[in-house]
């Protein structure tokens, strides 16, 4: 019993402090709640993954057959180089050479023709399509190798129908960089992509050649006849020039950057073959410059014609109208505006003669474009759409000598 007088005290603790009493108790009991929780529901999707896979059916059987269906068969091999040697003789070869690889990894593959005769010869290599988007070599390409007897053939015949793959697949001049192939010639091992890309043009195709003849046509834009370029003082190549019986041969001394230039720089003669406009077939041309390739096999002995029955252009008159040029050039713009270029290639214009002209977006003339001297058209533009410093015409000039040195600029 408390006595009346007695003083009762009561400590009380603050807040905060029953507060964090009451957290201390509770917290290890939630933590096990949760765990237990946690520990029952991965038990539950255990029992539940269980369940599904005891009544899921099996995944089938590979089925090799339908993967073999499915899957693309090439066509022809892809090889890393173009190993001659290892080519069976008196047959005729399809396939891909890498080259390099692209954005995807993947590698850049040109198609290759090997025609191998059974007796050792020659190798004559003919290319196209270094530019994307001519056409015409494809073609005389194709149909060289169906005509050719391998049976019969001393030597071997090497068709490149596509150079520049990334160009051709783009209708483009150029390669997938933007760069014109026939500007970068002998290209660098270490350099940027077209560089590295022409390197490897020469290691793994050209170089294998002992004789070259290069196919082209016009660029986007411009019209071309079906003309050679060579050196006429080297009489190897003059000799091939002859043999092809174009329209028009111009004296070229090979271009700094060009395949041409690359292939002389090996000991390896070679000629330009310019078979009419780009992204087109041109079946006359094609018929007219394969017929100057068979010639270039019958003086080559590649094919069995008799000496007596082949064509010596040396001694035969140019009665097939070959009109050879000692240099040519071509003319540019110094205007803007719609072009207009009259003579077609083939013909001749005389000093002074009016060859173009340039009219503003009014219709009216800003000016007239003379011959600067006699000679021959080999080319024109055929784009009407002209600013300055683009190509009107390529004018051809008969001079007596064949100078040291010329380009014509490509």
């Amino acid at each position: 019993m408390i006595p009346e007088n007695a003083t009762t005290t009561y400590s009380v603790g603050s807040t905060s402090d029953s507060s964090r009493s009451m957290y201390l108790f509770l917290e290890p009991r939630v933590v096990n709640l949760l765990e237990r929780f946690v520990e029952k529901e991965a038990a539950v999707e255990r029992e539940i993954a269980e369940e599904l896979f005891a009544i899921a059916p099996e995944q089938n059987e590979t089925d090799e057959e339908l993967l073999e269906e499915l899957e693309i068969q090439e066509s022809e091999p892809v090889y890393n180089d173009l190993a001659l040697d290892a080519l069976p003789p008196g047959e005729v070869t399809r396939m891909f050479i890498a080259m390099q690889q692209d954005e995807m990894s993947r590698s850049i593959d040109v198609p290759v023709i090997v025609a191998k005769g059974k007796v050792d010869g020659p190798v004559l290599g003919i290319t196209s399509a270094l530019h994307g988007n001519e056409l015409n070599g494809i073609t005389l390409i194709a149909k060289l190798f169906r005509e050719i007897d391998v049976e019969t053939l001393r030597g071997t015949v090497i068709g490149i129908p596509v150079l520049n793959p990334p160009g051709f697949a783009r209708h483009q001049r150029a390669f997938h960089d933007g760069v014109d192939l026939n500007r970068c010639f002998p290209g660098k091992k270490n350099g940027n992509c077209s560089q590295v890309y022409c390197s490897v043009i020469l290691e793994k195709l050209v170089t294998k050649f002992d004789y070259h003849v290069d196919l082209h046509t016009a660029s986007f834009g411009r019209i071309n006849s079906l003309y050679v370029r060579a050196d006429m003082n080297n009489s190897i190549t003059h000799h091939m020039a002859l043999l092809q019986k174009a329209q028009i041969i111009v004296h070229n001394t090979a271009p700094d950057g060009s395949l041409r230039s690359a292939a002389m720089s090996h000991d390896i003669p070679c000629i330009t073959v310019e078979i009419g406009n780009p992204l087109k077939i041109q079946h006359d041309f094609v018929e007219d410059a394969l017929k100057g390739v068979a010639s270039t096999l019958d003086w080559l002995d590649m094919l069995p014609i008799h000496t007596e029955d082949r064509d010596d252009p040396d001694t035969e008159p140019l009665d097939r109208n070959t009109t050879v040029c000692s240099r040519s050039y071509w003319i540019f713009s110094q205007h803007g505006g719609m072009l207009t270029v009259g003579p077609p290639t083939c013909t001749w214009v005389k000093k002074g003669e009016v060859i173009a002209t340039v009219r503003n977006m009014f219709g009216d003339i800003v000016t007239k474009y003379k011959a600067p001297e006699d000679g021959i058209v080999v080319g024109k533009s055929v784009n009407p759409i002209c600013s300055t410093g683009d190509r009107i015409l390529h004018l051809g000039v008969c001079d007596d000598t064949f100078g040291k040195k010329v380009n014509d600029g490509h």
